[in-house]
């Protein structure tokens, strides 16, 4: 049926995206950390405040290469969760929608029926 072929491919875009910014998001704290010089779980905790867009600033990029990693890894994360966030938010909504389809149709069933019921009685006394 396409209402869940359209329901998974959301879903599954969403998911995609979502693994996608996470692995940016990793790689780029490392590539931070080793270019700023600290430890690797203080480059991934700098990325993910970064690309959360909480950026508490106890991090900061002091050389070239930070800076460059820094902008790199806000360029390409922030989009994909941008996206992440418009599949997540479609396929949740299109729950409603094609529920709402699902149960038109239901409707326009027993009204045919109650049609054709009424149209046989009448012709057939």
């Amino acid at each position: 049926m396409p209402i869940e072929g359209n329901k998974t491919g959301h879903r599954n875009m969403a998911v995609v995206c979502w693994v996608a910014s996470w692995i940016l998001a990793i790689v780029g704290g490392m590539l931070f950390a080793v270019f700023e010089n600290i430890g690797w779980d203080r480059g991934i905790y700098w990325a993910l405040t970064t690309v959360t867009t909480v950026g508490y600033g106890d991090i900061t990029p002091h050389n070239l290469m930070g800076y460059v990693i820094a902008d790199s890894t806000m360029v390409l994360t922030i989009p994909i969760w941008s996206v992440a966030i418009a599949f997540a938010t479609s396929w949740f909504t299109s729950w409603h929608i094609w529920d709402s389809h699902d149960q038109q149709i239901a409707d326009r069933r027993n009204m045919h029926e109650q049609t054709q019921a009424h149209i046989s009685s009448v012709v057939n006394p």
